[in-house]
């Protein structure tokens, strides 16, 4: 599946068909990835702190 990302263009690049669809296009993403597993993990039940702390990142 081939999608088009538009380019942000040099520092000479026109606002309009340039830099405005590069922020038009990112401005409107969503993510298709679903983030529930983020939702699995409690820091609370990790065994100990150093777990904890890595649980929390």
């Amino acid at each position: 599946m081939d999608l088009y990302y538009p380019t942000f263009g040099l520092s000479n690049a026109d606002y309009r068909s340039t830099v405005k669809e590069f922020y038009a296009f990112w401005d409107n993403y969503f993510s298709t990835k679903t983030f529930g597993y983020a939702d699995d993990i409690n820091p609370m039940d990790a065994p100990n702190r150093y777990v904890r702390r890595l649980v929390e990142k």
